[in-house]
């Protein structure tokens, strides 16, 4: 179970600039992927305290 979870960017180092594009974009994508969820997660954060303001 634990190995799946593994994400390949931090198995090992690139070697050739292939390999560095790769990374790269393994690494932009999670990094978005963060960036969303927590965009979403404060958004409706902000949504629910407005609601528990104006009630």
């Amino acid at each position: 179970m634990g190995e799946r979870f593994r994400h390949p960017i931090w198995e090992e180092p690139a070697e050739s600039q292939e390999d560095t594009r790769v990374y790269l974009a393994h690494y932009w994508r999670y990094c978005m992927a963060c960036t969303l969820r927590g965009t979403l997660v404060s958004m409706s954060w902000l949504i629910l305290r407005s609601r528990l303001h104006t009630r």
